[in-house]
């Protein structure tokens, strides 16, 4: 009902019951009167529904969709970090143990000490219901994601894909020499070499704390602890 009353013409100024159960919008009780009850639509003396002004200004700056699964809220800039990779290949737990999760839980700030980012591994969340379901919980809690995509996995893909619809930030890590497919081609990638990952993790850390700046992520930290 949001997005219909949303993206009608400028020169529509709402729509009638009439035209709502038309479009299949037809149920009062869980959908009409609680939007309306709420003031965020509005309908007038000749019956005609129409977005408030403040609903207008929030669709207007951000993607509002159906929630697929209750669960959690989504959280921004929350410190903690989804990793992302294919966890089967011969060189994912040293890439993961020396370069990634040190770089993630390395970060400090001078001016926090209590600060510390999280680290969750994409296979280690507890199942919260199907595996996408389980995903979808730690992509809404995370902060940041880093994806590895130095070997092609449709998971990885998928994952890096529901990430960017959700709008989170997002480091995709490559090794070097390594092609990536055509539709990350225009992507900025952090790349990293296996014979040298200790500089490499230092470089990674160095990237995350920018993020971590740059992104008043201590400021969402402290107000979680309030």
């Amino acid at each position: 009902m949001l997005q219909l009353l949303y993206t009608l013409k400028p020169n529509v100024p709402g729509l009638t019951g009439r035209q709502l159960a038309a479009a299949g919008i037809d149920c009062g009780p869980d959908t009409i009167k609680p939007l309306v009850d709420s003031r965020v639509v509005v309908v007038d003396s000749n019956g005609i529904h129409s977005l408030s002004g403040a609903a207008g200004k929030i669709l207007g700056c951000c993607i509002v969709a159906n929630r697929r699964w209750s669960g959690n809220d989504m959280r921004v800039d929350n410190p903690e970090v989804f990793v992302v990779m294919p966890f089967q290949e011969p060189w994912s737990t040293t890439v993961y143990n020396k370069m990634i999760r040190p770089a993630i839980e390395g970060v400090r700030l001078d001016d926090f000490k209590d600060f510390k980012l999280t680290c969750v591994r994409g296979d280690t969340p507890p199942r919260v219901g199907d595996l996408t379901q389980t995903v979808w919980s730690a992509l809404m809690r995370a902060g940041l994601v880093v994806a590895d995509v130095s070997a092609p996995n449709p998971n990885v893909f998928y994952e890096i894909g529901l990430t960017h619809a959700l709008g989170k930030d997002c480091f995709i890590l490559k090794q070097k020499d390594v092609n990536v497919p055509a539709d990350f081609g225009g992507s900025h990638y952090y790349e990293y070499d296996l014979a040298n990952l200790d500089a490499e993790q230092k470089m990674l850390q160095t990237e995350i704390l920018s993020w971590v700046k740059e992104n008043c992520v201590e400021g969402v930290s402290r107000i979680d602890k309030l």
